[in-house]
């Protein structure tokens, strides 16, 4: 192969759609949904399930940026009456 730059797009293209292709029949049977959060590679692509954030650093992220706009919006009734 003389030009192995002009081949990567074709192989990465490939590659993201084997792994899309599998993960999809990780979570679905007989052509329904059914996650299996015992499995590794599905817990840990789900970011929420039935209103749930079900990923740590996601939920911890918006812990953080709930507990900051609660603090802001006291800071701001402050001197409010």
């Amino acid at each position: 192969m003389k030009d192995a730059a002009s081949a990567m797009p074709a192989d990465a293209s490939r590659l993201y759609a084997k792994n899309v292709a599998n993960l999809l029949a990780l979570m679905t049977c007989d052509g329904a949904v059914v996650p299996d959060f015992g499995d590794e590679v599905v817990a840990g692509a789900c970011l929420t399930h039935d209103g749930e954030v079900r990923h740590g650093p996601t939920a911890e992220a918006l812990a953080a940026l709930s507990a900051e706009t609660a603090e802001s919006v006291s800071s701001a009734n402050e001197g409010v009456s």
